[in-house]
């Protein structure tokens, strides 16, 4: 699922694109939990996108290959990590030991998947299609040396219960890949265990690794006791209830002014820097995005850059009108000193 917040009018990315910021580099993108397609946005990347997506639905997944994106491939596979199922089962996760708080059985989703007799991954995820799952299970780290894949800029995930697990069998990639960020499907609730599929473990895990938490979808889910309005027309989210889940999105905070300090191991270089203006553009994260700008001014201009103008693109209109990023600051400082807080345009 796409983030709400995400730009649809990514005018910086698209600059830069056009500009040929990633055509040496490409931007690399996985998508685990692919089913339904890529989120269109990313396709603001092309012709330097490439895709690669995991499902376990086969009949998906050969539709997804049909549709004729040359950039893109598909696999019809699991995601998860050997080892971690070595030392995990998914019954430990349920025992009365493991405490979990996890109440989506209760919900006003299930009582209505149910009252429809329902199979969500083949009416909505197969999109009715007869239901056949894949016989494999890949780990991200095994599968891109196989592939011969270096880098990935790029991972989302959404596997209705496994994302942990996902990023347990990619550790090489968080450690050594270049990845910018992730968004990733996360749970509040469950075992109240060090690896259970928990946003808590997750946000350990990606700060451990140099992600900041950037942005997060919040969903709430209504008892079957008393059934609340569906968000979408759909057995899903409901508008009150419990808080159930969240869609989180995790970025390298570049313009942390001791960032590479923090992280020595993480080699910033002009395309990285650019790839990662453009996710924060993407995701409706302006400001973060001029601040990488500036603190890297020097090396974008010897690169040939002119860091104002690439500011100036995303800078909000006043009044209907476009201005300056420098005007813009000079009239905000304005607002500030005459106590005018909530007249900063934006």
């Amino acid at each position: 699922m796409a983030l709400t917040s995400y730009n649809r009018d990514p005018v910086l990315c698209r600059h830069l694109v056009e500009r040929g910021a990633f055509a040496g580099t490409d931007f690399h993108f996985f998508d685990v939990g692919v089913s339904g397609g890529i989120d269109r946005y990313w396709r603001h990347f092309a012709p330097n996108l490439k895709v690669w997506g995991f499902d376990p639905l086969v009949k998906e997944v050969e539709r997804l290959n049909g549709l004729g994106f040359a950039s893109d491939t598909y696999e019809a596979a699991f995601v998860g990590c050997h080892d971690y199922r070595r030392r995990h089962t998914h019954a430990e996760w349920w025992t009365p030991e493991a405490r979990s708080t996890q109440f989506f059985p209760r919900t006003t989703a299930q009582w209505a998947q149910d009252l429809l007799e329902m199979n969500w991954n083949r009416d909505v995820d197969n999109r009715g299609e007869e239901l056949q799952l894949a016989d494999r299970v890949v780990e991200l780290d095994g599968y891109c040396v196989d592939q011969g894949i270096g880098r990935v800029d790029f991972i989302k995930i959404d596997t209705d219960g496994s994302d942990y697990e996902v990023l347990q069998g990619a550790r090489g990639l968080l450690r050594d890949g270049g990845i910018l960020g992730l968004q990733v499907e996360a749970q509040f609730h469950g075992a109240v265990l060090p690896e259970a599929n928990l946003f808590s473990n997750i946000d350990i895990m990606l700060r451990q690794h140099g992600f900041a938490l950037f942005d997060l979808d919040l969903w709430h889910y209504s008892r079957a006791a008393l059934p609340r309005p569906f968000v979408y027309d759909i057995a899903a989210q409901t508008t009150r209830g419990q808080l159930s889940w969240g869609e989180a999105l995790f970025l390298r905070d570049l313009g942390d002014p001791l960032y590479e300090t923090k992280w020595p191991d993480f080699a910033i270089t002009v395309p990285v820097i650019l790839k990662s203006v453009a996710l924060f553009d993407i995701y409706s994260l302006q400001d973060c995005a001029i601040e990488v700008l500036l603190k890297y001014s020097g090396p974008l201009t010897e690169a040939g850059w002119d860091v104002e103008a690439l500011a100036d693109l995303v800078v909000p209109l006043v009044d209907g009108r476009r201005v300056g990023y420098r005007d813009f600051i000079a009239l905000c400082e304005d607002k500030v000193r005459h106590r005018r807080f909530k007249d900063i345009p934006g």
